[in-house]
């Protein structure tokens, strides 16, 4: 079983602060890229086609639906750096 840090937690917890309105995420990718959703939320459904998410099981991650990509994106939450939510700036750490 994996466990989640508190990191982690605190960071799903502010990105459901949002309750299904808009927030702003910057996180380091897999491959050390920094990335950021300028506009991205949970919950939203309107676009799945069927297709299960592949990270489920995984506590870490979380599936957020980026309006700038229209898309369904998953975000490492161990990695990220920036979070704006409900009008506040979070700073977790310096980008890479």
């Amino acid at each position: 079983m994996t466990t989640i840090s508190n990191k982690a937690k605190t960071i799903r917890a502010a990105m459901q602060s949002a309750n299904g309105g808009f927030f702003s995420v910057s996180f380091v990718k897999l491959n050390g890229e920094n990335r950021t959703f300028p506009s991205a939320r949970l919950g939203v459904k309107k676009f799945l086609k069927g297709g299960k998410n592949t990270t489920a099981h995984k506590p870490e991650y979380v599936s957020v639906y980026s309006m700038q990509d229209q898309s369904y994106k998953n975000v490492n939450l161990e990695t990220v750096y920036q979070l704006k939510v409900n009008g506040l700036t979070i700073n977790l750490s310096e980008e890479v």
